[in-house]
């Protein structure tokens, strides 16, 4: 199954608003494996991440906060239109999948888009 990796860095900045507090520094490293190449032919990939921060869409973002430190987050991307001039991509992920069952969460998201040229 090939494979694609992605790796993320970044900052959380303070917002006392949302909870958010000040601290190290963000890092993802993400892998999207085709799923079985013969027989799904590239319309399937699953998603795996694991981050030092939360995406929790039901909760205050954790950020950098030292109790909430790790997370995995995995799902299916499935891409109908491969190969075409448009793009399609959707997404299906459930976030802090290790995490207690009051964290954890899924997303459900879409992308489209053409060339311009």
């Amino acid at each position: 199954m090939p494979a694609a990796t992605t790796l993320t860095i970044g900052k959380t900045f303070a917002d006392k608003e949302l909870g958010v507090e000040n601290g190290d520094m963000d890092f993802s490293m993400g892998f999207e494996l085709t799923l079985f190449p013969q027989y799904l032919k590239g319309y399937v990939q699953w998603i795996n991440e694991f981050t030092n921060y939360s995406y929790s869409a039901g909760y205050t973002p954790a950020g950098t906060h030292t109790l909430r430190r790790a997370s995995y987050n995995t799902g299916l991307r499935i891409d109908p239109l491969k190969g075409q001039s448009f793009k399609l991509v959707v997404d299906a992920i459930v976030t802090d999948v290790l995490d207690g069952s009051d964290e954890r969460a899924f997303i459900l998201g879409v992308c489209f888009g053409m060339g311009v040229m």
